[in-house]
């Protein structure tokens, strides 16, 4: 026992060595691991927190390009708002322009309208009196209708022409006698074709006219009485009376020379028949009857005298009133066509004042229609203005906040930019320090790799020792077993069996040796199971299942308690340190990939 006892002390102690100098390489890369590790996760820190203040400064550059572009947008407002108010208050200059115009336009039209009502009223009074002119001149018993209706009965109906006519054959007839007149004055002998003219004066158109109808008689009377051929039969002429200027006088002294020279010869023949008597001649030498009919007819001229110059007065009246009455009825007719000129006048006068009146009062209707649209469109405009200028107002008080608050972003975006530039700068020598850690953690991680690779090498090394020493384990353990079954089958079977019954054992324990040949493998990993399960007990539960487990352990390998504690103890560091290392590796592999992405990220 002694002898197997010593190897298993060596191998043990071996062990043991290796495991101190592996646990030792282990501490000490795990710290050159852990300090790597701390540099990279701090390096990581620090990259996160310049890419955290970067992508800050980026955010706080972009708040400040918007916040310039709002103060750019603010006045750009800002000059719109004033070139919109400045144009405002130039339509308001016009406005109040136009409205001074309209006012003023207003006032015309009052003046005006006052004008026009006056010269309204004046044409209506003017209108007035000459329809009452008018009506009083044209009724029926108007002045003008009187004057017609005397006139129409002094003309009986006829024409001016008419009149002026008879006017004007009046005075040629008026001088034809004049001229007969003066020759009969002056030849004492009735002119030639007198009768003649009588006799047509008699005919023509007195018979149709009754104011001739004297001057018709006084012809008829002279052609009735011809005492020409017994004044020139039986008279000499008679002397002419000279010296008396009035033609009256003269005509009246020739009458009464005729007439005592027709006395003188009715003496005269009154002598000669007393004469004849008295020698006894019966004669009738004096024609009484023509002397009294001379003596009538002289008369007569005496009295046609009288009357012609009565004829001839009512004559010179008559063409005097018939001049007058002429000239009244030219009076009136001119009269009448001013009248009618004036009426017509008035009528165009009345239309053209209605007419006037009509596009008057469409123009004031029309200027009041204006003046409302232009009130209307100054309250509209007003409104708007008062609308512009509380929204102006509204603006330039939003404009001043806004300008009060941009002026406090301003003041604290530039204390959080001077701080920010302050801490960038701060991040920057940090990262300056950063760079220069992270190039000696790469060096570091470089020579910490190749360390591990090292490492690795052996490791690797360390588990084909660890192979070797398990089967060397797994060897000692197959003999100790051997050993103890051996012992047991020794001590079952007694110390009386024979050598037949030895040899029996002996095939009896190779058939055994064979059939646990078979299963070894299976009951040393059992073995090993039940170690590491016992180990696990014993840290979990020291004091309570550690005497089971060991009694169960010997009960089942006859094995001592110190040699199942010690394969136990082996086995689970040997466990742990596989593991340990696994784990390692498994994180270090990560850990290198996610430095590698880093890296071919960055």
């Amino acid at each position: 026992m002694s002898e197997q006892q010593q190897p298993k002390q060596r191998t043990a102690v071996s062990v043991t060595a290796a495991s101190k100098a592996e646990v030792t390489v282990e501490e000490n890369f795990a710290a050159m691991r852990h300090a790597a590790m701390s540099m990279f996760k701090q390096r990581t820190k620090d990259l996160t927190m310049v890419s955290a203040l970067t992508a800050e400064a980026e955010v706080v550059e972009k708040l400040n390009c918007q916040v310039q572009s709002t103060i750019n947008s603010l006045q750009e407002q800002k000059a719109i708002l004033e070139a919109r108010i400045e144009a405002e208050e130039r339509r308001v200059k016009e406005r109040e322009e136009q409205l001074r115009g309209v006012h003023t336009m207003l006032a015309q039209m009052k003046e005006d309208q006052g004008v026009f009502s006056g010269v309204r009223r004046s044409s209506e009074k003017i209108a007035m009196t000459l329809h009452q002119f008018v009506t009083q001149y044209t009724a029926k018993g108007g002045n003008v209708v009187h004057l017609l209706e005397r006139c129409h009965e002094r003309t009986h109906g006829r024409a001016p022409n008419e009149w002026r006519t008879a006017t004007n054959d009046l005075r040629r007839r008026q001088s034809v006698l004049e001229e007969h007149i003066k020759h009969i004055e002056t030849h004492q002998t009735i002119p030639c074709g007198f009768a003649d003219i009588l006799l047509e004066w008699s005919r023509g158109v007195w018979r149709q006219q009754h104011e001739c109808a004297t001057a018709l008689h006084v012809c008829e009377q002279l052609l009735s009485h011809d005492a020409l051929g017994a004044i020139r039969g039986l008279l000499p002429p008679p002397t002419l009376v000279y010296g008396h200027d009035s033609l009256d006088e003269d005509c009246d002294i020739y009458a009464d020379a005729c007439m005592r020279e027709t006395d003188n010869l009715v003496g005269v023949g009154k002598t000669i028949e007393g004469e004849g008597e008295n020698v006894g001649l019966c004669c009738a030498v004096v024609p009484s009857e023509r002397v009294e009919m001379a003596r009538s007819r002289w008369t007569s001229v005496h009295r046609l005298r009288l009357s012609l110059r009565e004829v001839v007065a009512a004559s010179c009246d008559l063409s005097k009133e018939l001049e007058e009455q002429l000239m009244l009825v030219k009076l009136l007719s001119d009269r009448v066509v001013v009248l009618d000129a004036q009426i017509e006048d008035a009528q165009s006068n009345l239309q053209q004042d209605s007419i006037t009146i009509q596009r008057e009062k469409e123009m004031h209707e029309n200027l009041f229609s204006s003046w409302q649209k232009a009130l209307q469109t100054s309250i509209v405009h007003m409104q708007c203005e008062a609308t512009c200028r509380s929204a102006v107002e509204s603006k330039e008080a939003d404009m001043a906040r806004q300008e009060v608050e941009l002026e406090a972003k301003t003041a604290e975006m530039e204390a959080q930019w001077t701080t920010l530039h302050t801490q960038a700068m701060q991040l920057y020598t940090t990262l300056l320090v950063e760079e220069q850690q992270r190039a000696e953690a790469l060096c570091h991680l470089t020579s910490a790799t190749d360390e591990q690779r090292t490492q690795e090498t052996r490791l690797v090394a360390l588990h084909e020792v660890c192979e070797k020493f398990e089967g060397a384990v797994r060897q000692e353990c197959d003999e100790m077993d051997r050993c103890a079954l051996a012992i047991l089958n020794h001590a079952s079977h007694g110390m009386g069996a024979g050598a037949a019954g030895q040899d029996n054992g002996r095939d009896e324990n190779n058939e055994a040796v064979e059939e646990e040949d078979s299963t070894r493998a299976s009951a040393i990993n059992d073995f090993l199971e039940q170690l590491l399960q016992c180990q696990r007990e014993e840290e979990k539960e020291e004091a309570q299942r550690e005497s089971v487990a060991l009694s169960s352990l010997m009960a089942s390998t006859g094995l001592d308690a110190e040699l199942l504690q010690r394969a136990a103890d082996s086995l689970a560091s040997l466990q742990q340190g596989v593991d340990r290392e696994m784990g390692i590796h498994l994180q270090w592999r990560q850990e290198t990939e996610k430095e590698l992405l880093a890296l071919a990220v960055e």
